[in-house]
């Protein structure tokens, strides 16, 4: 069982359909406003980001906890996903558009056997410093052929909230940082 720290988002839906793609059952968090959405593409649980998510993560799992936290947020919601993390499982940190970057004690590391682990995209093509895409590549290609399998069968479905022309960029800014998209806001050129 996995859990996401901003469900609703991009990054999050898209980690929803991923893992039910692999069989995992999923626990998402998002506002009220998009818990139905979140449900219909395959959650078996939604909880409020308006609310604490430890306990009812607890009550979720029989309080065994996750196997995988994704988190997105950074922030508050890295310090309670790490505590929902089950004993031996994994926190994968991918952002922190909450705003704070979060600081680890490596005490519940070692008291939980878990891991913390991130993911720089742009490792794997060549944006960020050291371009090692070509070493990348056969993974990436891997990687890729198989979200199209996904996404061909119909188990991964982008969401697009809003397509806006490039000079609206501050607009599209907005609907991401105050949480109102629902999946993708994609700039035109």
């Amino acid at each position: 069982m996995g859990a996401g720290a901003g469900g609703g988002g991009g990054v999050g839906l898209a980690a929803l359909e991923v893992a039910r793609a692999v069989g995992a059952r999923v626990i998402a968090r998002a506002g009220a406003a998009k818990h139905p959405m979140l449900h219909a593409r395959g959650a078996d649980v939604v909880l409020d980001s308006a609310a604490p998510f430890r306990e009812a993560t607890r009550a979720a799992t029989g309080g065994e906890g996750v196997a995988l936290v994704l988190d997105t947020l950074g922030g508050e919601a890295f310090d309670e996903g790490l505590r929902c993390t089950a004993d031996g499982g994994t926190l994968l940190t991918l952002g922190y558009a909450g705003g704070a970057i979060p600081q680890l004690g490596v005490n519940l590391l070692l008291l939980k056997n878990i891991g913390v682990a991130g993911l720089n995209w742009g490792t794997y093509l060549g944006w960020s410093p050291g371009d090692n895409r070509r070493a990348h590549a056969p993974r990436v290609r891997a990687l890729w052929e198989q979200l199209m399998t996904w996404w061909a069968a119909g188990q991964l479905r982008p969401e697009v909230h809003a397509a806006l022309p490039l000079e609206r960029f501050r607009e599209a800014m907005a609907m991401v940082r105050d949480r109102r998209a629902v999946g993708r806001v994609v700039l035109t050129p």
